[in-house]
């Protein structure tokens, strides 16, 4: 039986100044990791979010990491009123991993928390959402695990 993967969440004190992330796409399109789960053999190296004074933060991976989705997920995970970034990270050699980035009190766009790789290259997820669903007052993220073979919903 699989247990659910656990994030651990680190939360950050507000500060006066605190920007939020109001948008994020995905940048540096990539065809460096041949998975093409998505249809096209194009991935994305960097990942950029727009704050709400209209500054942008940018994260981008060295040669062997892409981000592999076609769009994160904006969702207020830690309940301060502002949202989180919710990835699909992919490393050539240990395949797919859910991955939260946020914005820290020096308003630094930085990597909050993440799962382990699947552990096999060519191996994805799927985001599916976030939300408290066990009614816990804490927020869970759902996610398939390989959709296209172990078909496993994990929160």
């Amino acid at each position: 039986m699989r247990t659910a993967a656990i994030i651990a969440f680190l939360s950050f004190a507000g500060t006066a100044g605190a920007q939020t992330i109001v948008a994020a796409d995905y940048i540096e399109p990539t065809e460096r990791y041949a998975h093409g789960i998505l249809g096209d053999g194009i991935e994305h190296a960097g990942l950029e979010v727009t704050l709400s004074d209209g500054s942008k933060r940018t994260a981008v991976w060295p040669e062997l990491v892409v981000f592999e989705d076609t769009k994160s997920c904006l969702v207020d995970l830690d309940g301060d009123g502002a949202p989180e970034v919710i990835t699909v990270e992919t490393h050539e050699n240990f395949g797919a991993r859910l991955s939260v980035w946020g914005i820290d009190d020096s308003n630094g766009f930085v990597n909050l928390a993440a799962t382990g790789y699947i552990g096999r290259p060519f191996r994805w997820l799927a985001v599916v959402g976030a939300a408290d669903m066990d009614g816990d007052g804490h927020m869970e993220i759902a996610y398939v695990d390989r959709p296209h073979l172990a078909k496993t919903l994990m929160v």
